[in-house]
C-alpha cells in the first residue's frame, strides 16, 4: 500500500516524550490528499482510482496533479482544476516492458515533476507526465532483472509478473543537463541492484549485496553517491533484516541492519534535515541517527530504536515524512494509516 498523502494535525507532544503514541488516521486508505497541513486528522479521503493499494504519487510542486496505479503497471493521472473540473492525464503505452509485477513502481523525478519513471522488466521515462515513454534500460535478454525462471511462467494467474523492476530511486543531486535525474538506482524482484550515472545510457550492476527481492531504495537528496537499499528474503525463506548503505556511489556497500529484528524491511526513508533513518518492517517501525554527509566510517552498528508506541501488530508497508519534518506516517497491512511525532521533531 502506497502512502503519499499528508493528513496531519499539530500535536502537543514534545521532543521530551520518549514514547509518543501512534494515532490512527480516521480516513479510508488509500487516496490522494494534498501535502498541506490539515486540521487534526482529515475527515475523509475522496476516492480516486487505484486497485489493491498500489503506487500513488503526488506532484510536490503542485498537489492538484497526482497519479495512481492498479495492478501490473496500469497507471494514470489527474489534474484538479480551479473550476472544480478534472483533467485526465492519460498514460501512453509503455515503451519497452513486456512484464510488470503487480505492484509496479511509479516514481516522480525529484527535480523535474513532469518527469516520471515506470518499472516493468525495463525502466521507462516520461518527460510529459506519462503521455509518452522512452525506454532507458536494456531489453530482453539483457534487461536489468534477468530472465524469469521457467516455472514462474507456468502459473495461470501470475505468469509474466516476475523478473521485473521492484524499486526506483532517482537522485535529486547533480541532475542531467535536461533537468531530470542523472543518477538512478533500480532494484529488481530477482535480487539485483543497478545504477546509472548518465540518465540511463549505461548501467552498472552493484555487487557485495544479498540477492534478495529489493523492496525499497532511498538516496540522500544532497549526495547522489549516498544511498540505502532494503531487501526482503520472504520469497526465499530468509527472515533476516537486510539494509545496506553506500557512501561512495556503489563502489562498496555496508550492512547497517545492526540490531533490527529479523524480519523483511518493507520501506526505508531518510530525513536529511535530521540525519535520521526510518525503516518499516514486518515487526514495527524503527529509526536511527546516521552520520551526516558521508565519506567517513560508519558506527557499527547503528543504534536502532522503536518509533513510538501503540502501532498495531501487523506489517508496516510504507513510510512518509510530512513537509515540516514533524510527523511520520505509516501505512500498515490491513490496519489503516497511522501517524506519530518524529523522535527528532523540535515541535509537535
Amino acid at each position: 500500500m502506497a502512502v503519499p498523502c499528508a493528513c496531519f494535525g499539530y500535536s502537543p507532544i514534545s521532543r521530551a516524550s520518549l514514547k509518543p503514541r501512534w494515532r490512527a488516521s480516521r480516513s479510508h486508505p488509500l487516496r490522494r490528499s494534498t501535502p498541506a497541513i490539515r486540521s487534526a486528522f482529515c475527515s475523509q479521503f475522496n476516492a480516486y482510482g487505484g486497485g489493491d493499494g498500489h503506487y500513488v504519487a503526488i506532484d510536490q510542486t503542485n498537489d492538484a496533479i497526482y497519479y495512481q496505479c492498479s495492478q501490473n503497471g496500469r497507471c494514470g493521472g489527474v489534474q484538479d482544476n480551479s473550476d472544480g473540473t478534472q483533467t485526465t492525464l492519460g498514460f501512453g503505452p509503455a515503451a519497452g516492458s513486456t512484464r510488470f509485477t503487480a505492484d509496479a513502481p511509479l516514481v516522480i523525478d525529484p527535480t523535474s515533476p513532469s518527469v516520471l519513471y515506470l518499472g516493468g522488466n525495463v525502466l521507462d521515462r516520461s518527460t510529459d507526465r506519462g503521455a509518452t515513454w522512452t525506454q532507458i534500460s536494456p531489453s530482453d535478454p539483457n534487461d536489468l532483472p534477468g530472465p524469469p525462471p521457467a516455472e514462474e511462467e507456468q502459473d495461470p494467474v501470475y505468469a509474466n509478473t516476475y523478473a521485473t523492476i521492484s524499486a526506483i530511486a532517482p537522485a535529486a543531486a547533480n541532475p542531467d543537463p535536461n533537468g531530470y535525474a542523472s543518477t538512478i538506482y533500480v532494484g529488481t524482484d530477482t535480487g539485483y541492484l543497478w545504477k546509472t550515472a548518465d540518465a540511463g545510457q549505461t548501467w552498472t550492476q552493484q555487487t557485495g549485496l544479498p540477492q534478495l527481492w529489493v523492496n525499497s531504495i532511498t538516496v540522500d537528496p544532497a549526495n547522489a553517491n549516498r544511498a540505502w537499499v532494503a531487501f526482503s528474503g520472504f520469497r526465499t525463506g530468509d527472515d533476516g533484516s537486510h539494509l545496506y548503505e553506500t557512501i561512495n556511489g556503489g563502489a562498496t556497500w555496508t550492512s547497517v541492519s545492526g540490531i533490527l529484528p529479523n524480519a523483511p524491511i518493507e520501506d526505508v526513508v531518510f530525513d536529511h534535515a535530521s540525519n535520521a533513518m526510518y525503516v518499516a518492517t514486518d515487526l514495527g517501525v524503527f529509526w536511527a541517527e546516521v552520520p551526516p554527509g558521508g565519506g567517513h566510517a560508519l558506527p557499527a552498528p547503528l543504534q536502532w530504536l522503536r518509533v513510538g508506541a501503540g502501532l498495531p501488530a501487523t506489517p508496516d508497508m510504507d513510510l512518509k515524512i510530512n513537509g515540516p519534518d514533524t510527523k511520520l506516517l505509516a501505512g500498515t497491512f490491513g490496519r489503516g494509516l497511522w501517524e506519530v511525532t518524529l523522535p527528532t521533531a523540535k515541535n509537535g
